[in-house]
């Protein structure tokens, strides 16, 4: 049976068991701490973040740094818990974030980025469809995944 995988807002009530998930050790050095990242997001205009829940439970959240004045679309963070990877579960939340994206003005494209180290996540990303794009930004690989 296939896992019911929402994207939900993360509220006052449900903040602190997202901020209790964890990458595993390896990951660390791929993200900033979740209190970091939601805080960031929470801050900004031009972010959309939501908790990522399977079967009512949290197992990681998402944040896409939206501007529509050029119709550009990122995804900035995707982060699973490690009690919860290798379960398909980012696969079916990212399905859900083209989708959301899909429905965005002019969304042509979905761009995220990737570390060089040989332990990132780039084949994941490959996996959904995304291509190195050439271009860089702060030492890490640009993919884009046409829409």
């Amino acid at each position: 049976m296939k896992p019911q995988v929402s994207l939900e807002e993360i509220t006052e009530d449900t903040l602190d068991a997202v901020l209790d998930l964890e990458v595993t050790d390896d990951q660390k050095s791929f993200v900033p701490s979740n209190a970091v990242s939601i805080a960031r997001a929470y801050f900004s205009k031009e972010s959309w973040f939501r908790a990522i829940y399977v079967n009512g439970d949290p197992v990681g959240f998402v944040i896409l740094h939206l501007d529509a004045h050029k119709a550009q679309y990122f995804l900035k963070t995707l982060m699973i818990d490690r009690k919860h990877q290798g379960k398909g579960y980012g696969t079916l939340a990212m399905e859900q974030v083209a989708d959301f994206v899909q429905s965005l003005p002019d969304a042509r494209e979905l761009l995220t980025s990737y570390p060089r180290e040989e332990s990132g996540p780039r084949s994941f990303y490959e996996k959904l469809g995304f291509e190195a794009t050439g271009l860089e930004e702060d030492g890490n690989i640009i993919m884009s995944k046409p829409l």
